[in-house]
């Protein structure tokens, strides 16, 4: 089960305490890790990501919620299938072209670390092929991919390195 305690649209209580509570963003079989979301401020929703922790088979999922923490839609699968292990995964939105960007660590089972990337849609869809933004020899390893903090609300004006639609 993954709970997100978020201050979305914080508030006061009577007491002039922040008003923010915890909901549940997905509830599945096994631990749910790893959160990181961003907001897309022409829509007011946000988009979460985080990887499940399943035995052999990490995948990443992510959900949409509105800007007071409601689930918008189904929960997405951004990354997921046998043989491989998809951790920490993070997000940036794009404003110009109101899109987000997914990043995570992937490991094969037979194979290197390395980062992929994916492009999704205010709306929640996939927009691929998936980015390889770690590839060859000399970026074998690569772990925990990460965008700087220095962009207010995790936006970003533009992806380095993704394809132009």
């Amino acid at each position: 089960m993954l709970v997100l305690l978020l201050c979305l649209n914080p508030g006061l209580t009577s007491t002039g305490s922040p008003s923010a509570r915890d909901f549940i963003i997905y509830q599945g079989e096994y631990d749910q890790v790893t959160p990181s979301t961003a907001y897309n401020p022409n829509e007011k929703e946000y988009l979460v990501v985080w990887s499940n922790d399943r035995p052999g088979n990490d995948d990443i999922y992510a959900r949409r919620l509105s800007a007071h923490g409601k689930q918008i839609g189904e929960w997405i699968s951004i990354a997921a299938g046998a043989g491989f292990e998809r951790r920490n995964p993070d997000i940036a939105f794009n404003s110009a072209r109101e899109e987000f960007l997914v990043v995570w660590e992937e490991e094969p089972h037979a194979g290197y670390l390395r980062i992929q990337g994916i492009r999704v849609s205010k709306s929640g869809q996939l927009i691929p092929p998936v980015i390889e933004i770690s590839t060859g020899s000399a970026l074998k390893n690569c772990q925990v991919p990460a965008f700087s903090r220095m962009f207010s609300n995790r936006r970003m004006p533009g992806f380095m390195g993704a394809p132009s639609r």
